[in-house]
């Protein structure tokens, strides 16, 4: 799966440029830049547990849950 990360980040910064490329403002795109990598790491650290299969307290786990039918 290493290959297909890089290959994605890779892709994903492009697209960001691309996307952000006819903003004038360069204090805008640095913070949709800083937006986009908090989320990123936010998201990350939440759902770190259920991806890694570490141990989570039964409450939080059930906080976790994006979609009430999932089933875990």
């Amino acid at each position: 799966y290493l290959p297909a990360f890089m290959f994605s980040v890779l892709i994903t910064a492009a697209q960001f440029d691309f996307m952000t490329r006819k903003l004038s403002n360069q204090k805008l795109r640095l913070a949709l830049l800083t937006f986009v990598l908090v989320g990123t790491l936010f998201a990350f650290i939440y759902l770190l547990p259920l991806v890694y299969g570490t141990e989570i307290e039964a409450e939080l786990l059930g906080k976790r849950k994006f979609i009430k039918s999932w089933n875990f």
